[in-house]
Order: structure tokens, then C-alpha cells, then sequence
């Protein structure tokens, strides 16, 4: 081992002057150890300000990259910009869709018309709807007033037959001289009594009121209880009384009159 020791010290020395002169004629010419790595130092910083990424190194070595095989560092930053700017500008274009619900008033305005319109309808409805029924009752209320007349005009000719049995008839009967001639003249006049007795039996039915129906009956009854009166005459049995029977028909008859009752004295008497 000393000797191995010995032998690298000789070789040192003995190689010593030659690398001090080849040291001295390149001295010039390359750079030294101590001042080569500044130039690669800051040849990166003034790359990155420019721009360029390219690297300007005394030569490549075998670990680091060549500035060909490197690519630009400013066009994926760009082109990442470009698509966010765009992404970013897209929804913008899509914003005007969300107008119509940002807008209430608008779709209140338009809808009012229409409401009007519905309410205008419905009072239109309502008003013919009420026209209706006030034509219906009117036509109702015109029909019932013309039965009433009509049914008076027959109650007043029906009063007008009771008023001739009473106030003429009985008279005329009243001037004959025996029971016969006044059951002759009743026999001749009865039709007449009876047709007015069925016709205020069809009224008293037909009222439109209890007081008219009221009324037909009374008649009807006075002038039936009469005409039996008058048939009584005309059965078996003595009738020497017969002209107070025929006091006592007037009587039934004028009191269902009534004294209101006008004297039809133009009446046509009985054949």
C-alpha cells in the first residue's frame, strides 16, 4: 500500500509542469471552471422574459433536453385562455332564454285582457239570464190575468142567469092563476136554470182563488135549492101555498145575489 501511495505522489509531480503549461497557452481561449456555470445561469432568467425557452449552454448534455425536442410553453396557456374565454362567453349568449320568467308583469298585462273579457261574458250571461226570467214571469203574470178576466166574464154571465131566475122568472110566475100554469112555465124554463147551475158548478172548480170559487158556489147552491123548490110544486100533495113558495125561491135567490146586484130587466123573459 505505501508503495501504490508513493507512486501516485511521483506521478503527480511528475505530471505537474505539463498541465501548468498547457494551462497557460488556453488560458485565453476557454473559460475557466469557476466562471462557466454564470452564463447558464442566467441565460434561463433573460429566456423567460423574452419569451423563448431556448437554452444557450456551452453544449447539451447527455440528461438535458434539446430546445427543438422542447415545445412552446406559451401556446398551451394561450389555448387553455382561449377555451376558458369561450366557455365563459357561451353562457352568456344563453341568458336572454331566462328573459320571459325575469318578466312577470308582462304575463299579468296579457293575462288581464283576458279576465275582462271572461267577466264581460259573465255578466253578459247574467243579464240575459235575468231577461229570461223576467220575460218568463211577465208571460205567466199576462196569461194568469187573462184567465181571470176570462173566468169573471163567464161568472158575471153565470150571476147574470141567477139575477133573470130571480127577479124575472119568479115574478112571471108569480101572475099565474093556478099550480099548474106555474109548474107549465117552470117545465118551459128549467133548462135555462140548470144550464147556469152546471156552468157555476165548472167555475167554483176552476177558481183561481178560494173567494171566487166561494163565490161560484154560493150561487150554484141558491140556484139549485131554488129549482128543487120549483120541482116541489109540481109533485103530489096539496099546494095551495104555492105563491109563498114562490116568495121563498126570490128570497133564496136574491140573497145569494146580493144586493149589488144589477136588475137585468133586459133579459129576454121565458116563452
Amino acid at each position: 500500500m505505501l508503495r501504490r501511495a508513493l507512486c501516485a505522489v511521483l506521478c503527480v509531480f511528475a505530471l505537474w509542469p505539463l498541465a501548468a503549461c498547457k494551462g497557460g497557452q488556453g488560458a485565453a481561449n476557454l473559460p475557466s471552471a469557476t466562471t462557466s456555470p454564470s452564463p447558464t445561469r442566467t441565460l434561463p432568467s433573460s429566456s423567460r422574459t423574452s419569451g423563448a425557452p431556448e437554452q444557450t449552454a456551452s453544449g447539451p448534455g447527455p440528461s438535458q433536453p434539446t430546445s427543438a425536442s422542447r415545445p412552446p410553453r406559451s401556446t398551451s396557456p394561450q389555448t387553455t385562455a382561449q377555451s376558458t374565454t369561450q366557455a365563459t362567453t357561451v353562457p352568456k349568449e344563453t341568458q336572454p332564454s331566462a328573459s320571459p320568467l325575469s318578466s312577470p308583469s308582462s304575463v299579468a298585462s296579457a293575462g288581464q285582457p283576458a279576465q275582462a273579457q271572461d267577466n264581460g261574458a259573465t255578466t253578459t250571461w247574467l243579464l240575459v239570464g235575468l231577461l229570461v226570467v223576467a220575460a218568463a214571469v211577465a208571460t205567466w203574470l199576462v196569461v194568469r190575468a187573462r184567465r181571470r178576466r176570462q173566468w169573471l166574464t163567464r161568472l158575471a154571465a153565470a150571476e147574470a142567469e141567477v139575477a133573470w131566475f130571480a127577479r124575472e122568472l119568479v115574478p112571471q110566475l108569480r101572475t099565474s092563476r093556478t099550480v099548474g100554469e106555474v109548474v107549465g112555465g117552470w117545465h118551459i124554463s128549467a133548462p135555462r136554470a140548470a144550464s147556469a147551475e152546471d156552468q157555476l158548478t165548472v167555475l167554483s172548480s176552476s177558481a183561481a182563488n178560494q173567494e171566487d170559487a166561494a163565490r161560484a158556489q154560493q150561487l150554484r147552491d141558491a140556484t139549485r135549492a131554488a129549482s128543487h123548490r120549483l120541482e116541489a110544486l109540481a109533485g103530489p100533495g096539496s099546494h095551495d101555498q104555492w105563491a109563498l113558495d114562490l116568495d121563498g125561491v126570490e128570497a133564496i135567490l136574491v140573497a145569494a145575489l146580493g144586493p149589488s146586484t144589477p136588475d137585468h130587466t133586459d133579459s129576454a123573459p121565458p116563452p
